[in-house]
């Protein structure tokens, strides 16, 4: 065993006196020839000894069945997240070509995505025929203004026309 493993059970069974006399024995004789876990067990039996002559209580059996029922629902929740991390896990060893075709979806899906037919903002910016019909409407709306000058006076409107 690690020391690591010795300090855990030091914690959890060694000092309530509760593993079995083939550990027990072990981590005893460790103690003896390791001193940070020594250490480690000087410490944490400083913690606990305050509780050593502390009265047991027992409490009700519903209480025991209230808690056995929540161990019960934890498990089953951890099993179904366990389901899902599985699935995930599942996903990322599929075999080749499986993984080869999800890829190659994937790269369709954001290329449509990117490059759609749609009128954004970006794309009528850099279409030269969508900057043409623009020019030729604004130009439209200074010959059907009956012969009204249709200069607004604005700079821009200088340098244009």
């Amino acid at each position: 065993m690690e020391c690591k493993e010795i300090q855990d059970l030091i914690l959890t069974d060694y000092l309530d006196g509760q593993l079995v006399k083939n550990d027990n024995d072990f981590i005893t004789e460790h103690l003896t020839t390791c001193s940070r876990c020594k250490e480690f067990f000087t410490n944490a039996q400083s913690i606990t000894s305050p509780f050593e002559n502390a009265q047991q209580f027992e409490p009700p059996p519903q209480l025991w069945d209230a808690i056995q029922t929540s161990i019960a629902q934890e498990k089953q929740g951890a099993q179904n997240s366990s389901g899902i991390i599985q699935w995930l896990i599942d996903c990322f060893t599929m075999p080749k070509p499986a993984m080869a075709l999800a890829s190659v979806l994937s790269v369709l899906l954001l290329v449509s995505v990117f490059f759609h037919n749609g009128d954004s903002p970006t794309q009528s910016a850099f279409n030269p025929e969508m900057q043409s019909d623009y020019i030729v409407s604004l130009l439209e709306y200074e010959t059907s203004n009956n012969g009204q000058n249709g200069d607004l006076g604005t700079p821009i409107e200088e340098y244009f026309l």
